[in-house]
């Protein structure tokens, strides 16, 4: 009997293991969006988790953003339902997705209910003696950040002016009446002693480290680097600028193969990063923290010499080639730089027409040529409306406009997050994409976006909670955009770039007069080739498009009864994309 009981407890505790979840809290306000979080909360029981004196970290708004995290994973990591509440100090996570937990800097003793995804904040008690920096210039003074009372740290200081300073101990909750102070006259490391001299900091930005113990100090002049959707970084990979003062940072002869978007950021970390301000921010402009900007910093392509002012935040992309422009009346913006990766080819993205106009490229001054005589090329005609991307072959003058690529991009085999399945336009107003599988069980999230990018992106207003789906039709939003959603199956999409109005079908459902038509197709499967007969109208076109979206066969008929060749292509699923007279059908059909 004892040792059928003592297997039976074995046996429970080694379930409750395998079963036992991993609940953390990861963010800028915890110093990082990592996997896990750096706050692992205690399992109570019972779904329930908490900790106390949680510290959260920055100045609020993006720099103490949060999110829960269930084992560590970011398809089950989630910030709140805005639909619930504010998101602070209590809420509801919707994991993988919602919005960025609105947390206070400070101390916290945290709940957490894994079943219902509620959590709580309440006010907490910090177990630390507090520790600032004062003077050197700073306006006010910076407290350092610790979990053990000793190893102190905070990132990225700025000090405009340099000056002196002293590591100072203030009031806390475990030592009311404090009198401890750091400083030596040495920079930008030292070991502090009591009422020592202060240190003399120089004018720059700092990663600041302190040992309470010891009084030893060191400032390390902050990484700064740029990363973004370019074939070295693909945000994932950081390129590091170069400084001499810890306040212009400089990446010289950087070149660009294609237009995309970027960031600055330090010590290759998202707690400090820095976008565009304003609409027209390339190819100067001063960034924005997080919390504060418009968009990314969008690029063309080109070499360029690259420099950041890390006080300031002044940027500038300094053309090594000649600078062209394309000024147009009906466009917005009116001027639009265009990038080049070999002086001949020039290109520029996102141009919006408002009415039918003209508009002319003409070069501007750059360091190849400062000027005063510059190049100019005959006027051109422009589109009446919609969104388009422009370029021009300086060589010749020959020119085209194309319609802005949008595409969609979500969790779904084709795209998985990182490649975008694009959509057809002939006037940058009316777009439409056929046959996109989403071949994932459960509902899959996704948006809408411009050239490849999310600096311009589509998606819902408001949350859509599990397990709700997207409305098939409706408009969308520019603006703080929150996911799509949709259940396995196969789908076609049209979208207004103008109005963004968008509609969602069931591409094995479509509407069509085929019912009446008596179409059919044979053999399916099939080995070599595939029938189609109508018995009616004509068959005018066929397309065969393949899982990822893309195209393999586009056939123009005039026959009732048309043979696709099917020998060349791959195992697995397709579709066809069939017109008869007026009426379109899309089908299913398998390769063996």
């Amino acid at each position: 009997m004892k040792t059928k009981l003592h297997l039976l407890l074995i046996a429970i505790l080694f379930g409750y293991s395998m079963n036992a979840q991993v609940v953390s809290i990861t963010g800028s306000g915890t110093g990082g969006w990592d996997q896990p979080g750096k706050v692992v909360l205690d399992d109570l029981g019972g779904g329930l988790y908490s900790k106390a004196g949680v510290k959260i970290l920055g100045t609020g708004g993006a720099s103490s953003a949060i999110k829960f995290s269930e084992d560590g994973s970011w398809g089950t990591t989630g910030g709140y339902d805005p639909n619930i509440s504010v998101g602070w100090p209590n809420g509801t996570v919707i994991l993988g997705g919602g919005t960025d937990i609105p947390a206070e800097p400070g101390f916290w003793d945290v709940t957490y209910n894994s079943t219902t995804k509620e959590y709580t904040f309440v006010p907490g008690v910090d177990p630390n003696r507090i520790i600032v920096f004062s003077g050197a210039g700073l306006s006010s003074d910076v407290t350092l950040n610790t979990t053990n009372n000793q190893d102190y740290s905070l990132e990225s200081v700025s000090f405009a002016t340099g000056g002196n300073g002293a590591f100072v101990e203030v009031a806390s909750p475990i030592n009311p009446t404090p009198t401890a102070n750091w400083s030596s006259v040495d920079f930008p490391s030292g070991l502090g002693t009591q009422d020592g001299t202060l240190i003399p900091v120089a004018p720059g930005n700092y990663y600041i480290f302190f040992d309470a113990n010891s009084g030893a100090y060191d400032f390390i002049g902050t990484t700064v680097s740029i990363i973004g959707g370019f074939a070295q970084s693909n945000w994932n990979t950081d390129i590091d600028m170069t400084t001499s003062d810890n306040i212009t940072y400089t990446l010289s002869n950087y070149t660009f193969a294609a237009a995309g978007e970027l960031k600055f950021r330090d010590n290759h970390s998202w707690n400090n990063n820095f976008g565009a301000s304003s609409v027209n921010h390339f190819p100067t402009g001063t960034a924005a923290p997080d919390c504060c900007e418009l968009s990314n910093i969008n690029f063309s392509a080109g070499t360029y010499n690259i420099t950041f002012n890390r006080i300031t935040l002044e940027y500038s992309f300094e053309s090594l080639n000649a600078n062209v422009e394309y000024v147009g009346t009906t466009s917005t913006p009116a001027t639009k730089s265009l990038g080049t990766t070999d002086g001949i080819n020039y290109t520029g993205q996102e141009l919006s027409f408002a009415g039918a106009g003209s508009g002319n490229f003409n070069e501007v001054a750059s360091i190849l040529n400062p000027g005063p005589t510059f190049f100019t090329w005959p006027a051109v005609t422009s589109p009446a409306s919609g969104f388009w991307n422009v370029a021009v072959d300086v060589s010749t003058g020959v020119n085209s406009f194309t319609p802005t690529v949008v595409g969609l991009i979500g969790d779904f085999t084709a795209s998985n997050w990182g490649t975008d399945i694009d959509f057809t336009s002939v006037d940058g107003v009316n777009y439409t994409l056929d046959g996109v599988v989403f071949d994932r069980l459960g509902r899959r999230n996704f948006k809408i976006r411009d050239n490849h990018g999310w600096t311009v992106q589509f998606g819902h207003d408001t949350s859509i909670t599990d397990p709700g789906t997207s409305p098939l039709s409706g408009t969308l939003t520019d603006t703080a955009t929150q996911d799509m959603w949709l259940e396995p199956g196969t789908y076609n999409f049209t979208f207004n770039r103008v109005t963004f109005a968008y509609t969602i079908s069931d591409a094995t459902l479509a509407v069509n007069k085929f019912e009446t038509n008596k179409f059919s197709v044979y053999p399916n499967p099939t080995q070599d080739a595939w029938n189609f007969i109508s018995k009616n109208d004509k068959i005018s076109s066929l397309k065969i498009i393949d899982i990822l979206g893309k195209t393999v066969m586009n056939i123009k008929a005039s026959s009732k009864e048309v043979s696709i060749n099917a020998s060349s292509l791959s195992k697995g699923m397709y579709f066809a994309k069939v017109s008869s007279g007026d009426s379109v059908q899309t089908f299913k059909l398998l390769k063996n």
